[in-house]
This record gives structure tokens, C-alpha cells and sequence, in this order.
């Protein structure tokens, strides 16, 4: 068959342009979930967790991250930004007593506040009798030394918080031995740890009443009644 005739004989694949998808037009939702789609490895690819690359696979499993510096604004503040650093800075407690905390302990951070104060509430759990030093396998903290850190004193700042009750804690975070850059935020922060303790008792005993009665489904009243919310009583 003439070769010519054959090209001519065969239908025409015509390529067609698919419109590109404009992310404004999207739910918020479904962009979120087609982005995670994207990132997410297919089987095979090196980037995939496999049990040697377990620890990357986790990372991907991490949904939010704290980092006071980056998340609170810092410097010359606008009247917004304002209001949001001080109710950061009146909850932030609540992070370090219910959040996975990762510790980069360098030299120094034995003898700052605000360093050993969220060391002391990542070692901590929530009891009926207010906090308590969480079981070494309950610990929410994990200690990395960094710079010229060694193992050893990541095990002293873990001897040295992880038992300490709530007085404890508090006579020697107020020494003037430990340092911090604004004495107010430290006056802050031990009148809290005081409230704190008796509110921990409150919500844990709110908890198991709403266990005991399934029937109970409001956890906090609405505003004009009061709050009975730890995050809200907190402030």
C-alpha cells in the first residue's frame, strides 16, 4: 500500500489543550486536599517512606508547627498584631502541656525562664489532681543537644524538670538567677502556672463527667453564660 496514501487513509489525532485550573475558583478545601495529592510520593519513588526512610515518611504525618519567634510577631507591632501577641503570650502555656515539644537545648538553656518554663509544662500531664510529672514513656518532649550541647546535659535538664511539682517549679523559675529578657512576661506566666494547676483539676473532671453521662453534649456554656473552657478561662 502506498505509504502516502496509507498517512492519508489514517484519522487525524488532533492534540487538545486542557485548561489549566485557576486555584481562585477552588474550595479551600479541595485545593488542600489536590496539593496533598501532589506532594504525596507514588509507590517507588525515593522520596517514599520505606523503614530506612521512616523518619522522613513521619515528618509528612506533621500538621502544625510552634515556633514562638516565627509565629508570634516580634519588633514594631501594629495595633492587631498587638492583641494577637498578648493572647499568644497569655495561652501560650497551653501548647507546651498539650503539644509534642521537640528541645534544641544548646549552653545557655539552663539559665533562661522561658526555656526551662516550657521544658518543665512538656514534661507534664494532665491528673485529676492538677499536674504531675508525666511517666518517662508518656513524655511529650524530645531533647536534641545542639552546638557545643552534649547528651549529658540533655539528661540533666530532663533530671532536673521532669519530677518537679508545680511549687517546685514555680520557686525556681523566680529566682533571679534565671534570666529573661522581659520580667513581666516571668510574672506572667508564674500567676498563671498557680491558676493553671486548679484548672487542669476542673477540665479533667469535667472530662470524666461527660465519659460517665453520655447524655452530657455541652462542653461550654455560650459566652453571655460564661465559659467553663480551659482555653478560654485561661486567658
Amino acid at each position: 500500500m502506498d505509504p502516502a496514501a496509507s498517512a492519508q487513509a489514517a484519522p487525524r489525532i488532533r492534540a487538545s489543550r486542557v485548561p489549566r485550573r485557576d486555584p481562585r475558583s477552588e474550595p479551600p478545601l479541595g485545593a488542600a486536599r489536590r496539593a496533598r495529592r501532589e506532594r504525596r510520593p507514588a509507590a517507588g519513588d525515593p522520596r517514599a517512606p520505606s523503614e530506612p526512610g521512616r523518619p522522613r515518611g513521619e515528618l509528612r504525618l506533621v500538621g502544625f508547627v510552634w515556633y514562638d519567634y516565627w509565629c508570634m510577631p516580634q519588633g514594631e507591632r501594629t495595633p492587631t498584631e498587638k492583641v494577637d501577641f498578648k493572647r499568644m503570650l497569655q495561652n501560650v502555656n497551653l501548647l507546651y502541656l498539650g503539644c509534642s515539644v521537640l528541645i534544641l537545648q544548646e549552653l545557655s538553656y539552663l539559665s533562661r525562664f522561658w526555656t526551662q518554663f516550657e521544658a518543665w509544662c512538656s514534661m507534664q500531664a494532665a491528673t485529676g489532681g492538677g499536674l504531675g510529672p508525666a511517666p518517662a514513656a508518656e513524655r511529650r518532649c524530645t531533647v536534641v543537644p545542639i552546638h557545643q550541647a552534649t547528651e549529658g546535659m540533655a539528661s540533666e535538664l530532663i533530671m532536673m524538670w521532669a519530677s518537679r511539682s508545680v511549687d517546685e517549679a514555680i520557686d525556681t523559675l523566680a529566682s533571679p538567677d534565671v534570666t529573661v529578657t522581659n520580667q513581666s512576661d516571668k510574672e506572667l506566666q508564674l500567676y498563671k502556672l498557680r491558676e493553671l494547676d486548679s484548672l487542669v483539676q476542673e477540665a479533667v473532671a469535667q472530662c470524666e463527667s461527660e465519659a460517665a453521662d453520655p447524655t452530657v453534649v455541652e462542653i461550654a456554656p455560650a459566652p453571655d453564660r460564661g465559659s467553663n473552657s480551659i482555653f478560654e478561662r485561661a486567658e
